[in-house]
């Protein structure tokens, strides 16, 4: 038996962050969408209304409500009447919205897309502001404006999507990779690409939701036929391991905020097809065919082992044919895909390299953006904790230490041309920023309300940060 926990860790704890988001005290409904999730135990009770069966799991009809942010009473008091975007919709900004902020709950990409998978950056100043509102920076519009550039582009001309492997968004700790991520992805799922997002990269190498290289964390030999189901051909006596916790609630997330676009992309792949042909019976295979077992829990996909290991490579091996549709391939915390994991090999103390298991194989490099018909990587670097364990000095010649993606000017192609640099805040936006911070009650000294309206305490968090949005946020939290 599998523990009880295990495939749906990932699940859990998106669930958990959306359910700190939603524990403000009652405030006036603004707007509302639709979503359909997994149902948990509260969504039975007085009669489950809304709940379906799917498979072996139950499925259920929800609505998300986005409710205003009411500035507390004590405290710094600061108005954000001009310091709000055109649009909540990242597809409609423009330069002029530039250092304002937008509301990411009310576009279209939060309920199609973040609210399966969660955001990118570990969500700490979500659950803590009880709002995903953001700011709009020049970074982000530049990413956003070179994504739909490329994709305008045909795909023999240069730069296109076919011939683009992917960008890596390098900076600082705490500097907005992560957001930046967000942001373009939240732009191209309004545009009607396929965005296939991974949150973070570690639930592979330090184990689903760690939080420390101390988490505990399992792979198996994709292989073993004690662990897995039947490998596709291309897996045949390979060496790889995979993290089916890990995997399993990637597929998941992906399956329920892209099922209706996967549902028109065929599987292109013949032995694929033939493969899928009796899960998609009288209808041509397509990519959602591919992971409904895994969404729906059949196959004792929960509970028992063997766990059904096709999808995973099956999934990302058709991703690189799609070209009905652009494709997002997108990983937060990348760098981690290309150093050690906590796992260790099979009836051994060695650690596993990252390289050993099958998504870090596949996404680790751009050389899968490069495969992509219609498609490419967006990918950023994380120096925050959880850090890779550091490689033994016995394996320091099997594995190559890493990019140093600290020093850019050290980086080789194509690795140098990809790099796109977040920096951190500007004295503008650092201004907008702490408005933003008093009105949504993180800033509670009353007692700086002069020093901001002067711009003294902009001056002086400079000095302490030198703009770094996460010690930005760290520090108003103590004032």
């Amino acid at each position: 038996m599998r523990p009880a926990s295990g495939c749906l860790a990932r699940r859990a704890v998106v669930a958990a962050a959306r359910r700190e988001l939603a524990t403000a005290v009652p405030r006036p409904v603004l707007q509302s969408a639709r979503v359909t999730d997994v149902a948990a135990p509260q969504d039975l009770k007085g009669g489950g209304a809304g709940v379906s069966q799917s498979g072996d799991v139950l499925l259920v009809e929800k609505t998300l409500a986005y409710r205003a942010l009411q500035p507390r009473a004590d405290g710094v008091r600061a108005s954000l009447r001009h310091a709000m975007a055109s649009s909540d919709e990242p597809l409609l900004h423009t330069e002029a919205d530039a250092s304002l902020f937008f509301s990411l709950e009310r576009s279209g990409a939060f309920p199609s897309l973040f609210y399966h998978t969660g955001l990118c950056g570990g969500m700490r100043q979500e659950k803590e502001l009880k709002t995903a509102a953001a700011m709009v920076r020049r970074e982000g519009l530049a990413l956003r404006d070179e994504l739909l550039w490329r994709a305008a582009r045909s795909p023999d001309e240069p730069h296109s999507l076919r011939g683009s492997s992917g960008l890596v968004l390098t900076g600082d700790r705490g500097c907005g990779k992560s957001w930046a991520l967000n942001y373009a992805a939240a732009a191209c799922e309004a545009a009607g690409w396929l965005v296939v997002l991974s949150p973070w990269a570690a639930d592979w190498t330090l184990g689903v939701g760690a939080r420390s290289a101390q988490a505990a964390n399992e792979a198996y030999r994709v292989t073993d036929t004690d662990f897995f189901g039947p490998p596709p051909p291309e897996l045949q006596g390979s060496g790889l391991y995979d993290s089916p916790d890990a995997s399993v609630g990637f597929l998941q997330s992906v399956y329920f905020s892209q099922r209706k676009k996967l549902e028109q992309l065929p599987i292109r792949g013949e032995e694929r097809r033939r493969a899928y042909a009796a899960v998609a019976g009288d209808k041509p295979p397509t990519l959602a065919h591919i992971l409904v077992q895994i969404a729906h829990g059949e196959g004792s996909v929960f509970n028992d082992f063997p766990v059904p290991l096709r999808p995973t490579f099956d999934f990302l091996a058709e991703l690189q044919l799609v070209t009905d549709l652009p494709v997002l391939v997108g990983v937060d915390g990348w760098n981690l895909m290309r150093g050690m994991a906590t796992s260790q090999h099979w009836q051994k103390a060695t650690p596993l390299h990252a390289s050993e298991l099958l998504v870090p194989s596949m996404l680790g490099t751009l050389d899968y953006g490069a495969g992509m018909a219609n498609g490419l990587m967006l990918c950023a670097v994380s120096h925050s904790p959880p850090h890779a364990p550091n490689s033994p000095p016995k394996l320091r010649r099997k594995h190559p230490p890493p990019p140093d993606w600290r020093r850019p000017q050290t980086l080789r192609e194509p690795l140098r041309s990809a790099a796109r640099h977040v920096p951190a805040y500007s004295a503008a936006e650092l201004n907008r920023v702490l408005a933003f911070y008093c009105h949504a009650g993180h800033v509670r000294n009353a007692g700086l309300q002069q020093q901001l309206d002067s711009g003294e305490l902009a001056r002086k968090v400079m000095m302490m940060t030198g703009g770094v949005g996460e010690d930005v946020f760290k520090l108003c939290g103590r004032l």
